[in-house]
């Protein structure tokens, strides 16, 4: 696949919010796994679409007593909607964390598992519909129509955990 302009800032942005300068997880578990940097950990990165697919956990999605899921919308590209080329948060992460705060409940983690806290999900799991030039109808459709099957893919295992 060829990397594109737009791909790359994709990739230099979540690069730049989990990995180090070398290239490496900058946080590992005991078991040497990637661990949260922050809180935050990407669950999903995919680049099968016009554009990459990702999404990122605010807090501990599997322990959480209640998860919120917040799917950006047209225009919405990994790159300044879910991180920063300087490994911050952007725009959809902070929305979703804003969320999360109003709900008066902690975030989750793997240290206050079984307490009433909260997680949350920010998904860009599909290609979202970009301004319209052409075809009104041609790219919102096609993404109109993906996107709840790619959403209730995502969410029916955290759904199952919760239940």
């Amino acid at each position: 696949m060829k990397l594109y302009s737009r791909d790359k800032k994709d990739i230099h942005a979540l690069s730049a919010m989990f990995l180090d300068s070398r290239g490496k997880p900058k946080s590992l578990d005991k078991e040497g796994m990637p661990a949260p940097v922050n809180g935050r950990t990407l669950l999903v990165l995919d680049n099968s679409g016009d554009h990459f697919r990702a999404a990122v956990a605010s807090g501990d999605v599997d322990h959480a007593a209640h998860v919120v899921v917040s799917t950006p919308g047209m225009d919405s590209t990994v790159d300044n909607g879910l991180a920063k080329g300087n490994g911050d948060p952007a725009k959809y992460v902070n929305g979703t964390e804003n969320i999360m705060k109003e709900s008066g409940l902690g975030w989750s983690t793997a240290k206050n598992k079984g307490q009433e806290t909260v997680a949350g999900v920010t998904w860009l799991g599909y290609d979202a519909p970009t301004q319209i030039k052409s075809s009104p109808q041609e790219k919102p459709r096609k993404a109109a129509n993906t996107w709840p099957i790619s959403m209730m893919a995502f969410r029916r295992p955290i759904m199952e955990i919760h239940t």
